[in-house]
């Protein structure tokens, strides 16, 4: 989190060192099982849980220790405060509240405040990724495949699309032909990975012992079959991974 992000609790705003790196936030849904007989379940829901909303920082300055005490005084006093950051919007009690007195002008401190009301409207809707975040990320996620299979002419045909994806201001408005001049070289990588998979299943089928462990090989002979076998078969799943992310970028180019 930013040192300038506001985060305030009733009155006080955090400032500075005083401003977490994080708030985690959620929590659990209570939730009764009943157990039927022959195993089937009955699971009631009982309504949210929120986890405490809990988080540290360090208070700097002159004004350190009166900060500190002022938030203690909260937690004293027990009342309703609202916590508010970044379009969070809750009502809270302070149940716990510690700090370290190192200096009268540096001290940390750890709050921890129960959630009783969540304030905010609820997201019931969710907004899609648009085509061209999608496509980036499966081209970002094939480059990654592409690099630890290893192989050349992959690699080659992955570069072509790499720059033909980056060709194309936008997707969602890109003329007929201008996805044909993406699909074409998609194609061409999608060809290169069909031709390694049917290679690389090719050698797994045929492998008759793990390693090469049979009479008359020596030490070296073993462990240079047993690794070269292990890069084959770590090869194989990676392949299938680069043709489905590969299928998942024809289809959202084709729609």
């Amino acid at each position: 989190m930013k040192a300038d992000t506001v985060v305030e609790l009733g009155a006080f705003k955090f400032s500075g060192f005083e401003v977490p790196d994080k708030i985690p936030f959620g929590g659990d849904q209570q939730t009764v099982v009943h157990k039927l007989i022959g195993g089937a379940r009955q699971v009631d829901s009982m309504g949210r849980d929120d986890a405490p909303l809990e988080w540290s920082g360090i208070f700097r300055g002159d004004s350190a220790q009166l900060r500190a005490l002022y938030l203690d005084g909260l937690r004293i006093a027990g009342t309703q405060q609202q916590l508010r950051w970044y379009g969070f919007d809750f009502t809270v009690i302070v149940q716990s509240f510690r700090a370290d007195f190192e200096r009268f002008y540096h001290i940390p401190y750890k709050i921890s405040c129960i959630v009783v009301a969540d304030n905010a409207s609820p997201i019931t809707t969710i907004i899609a990724p648009d085509v061209d975040t999608l496509i980036g990320d499966d081209m970002a996620a094939a480059n990654t495949l592409g690099g630890a299979i290893g192989d050349g002419p992959l690699s080659t045909a992955l570069g072509t699309l790499n720059a033909a994806i980056k060709g194309v201001s936008s997707f969602a408005t890109a003329a007929n032909g201008v996805i044909q001049s993406v699909l074409q070289p998609l194609a061409a990588v999608q060809s290169r990975v069909n031709i390694l998979i049917g290679s690389v299943g090719g050698v797994v089928g045929n492998i008759g012992t793990f390693g090469g462990l049979l009479p008359g090989n020596s030490i070296s002979q073993q462990a240079n079959k047993m690794l070269g076998q292990v890069a084959v078969m770590n090869q194989l799943p990676q392949l299938y991974n680069l043709q489905s992310t590969l299928g998942r970028m024809g289809k959202n180019l084709g729609q």
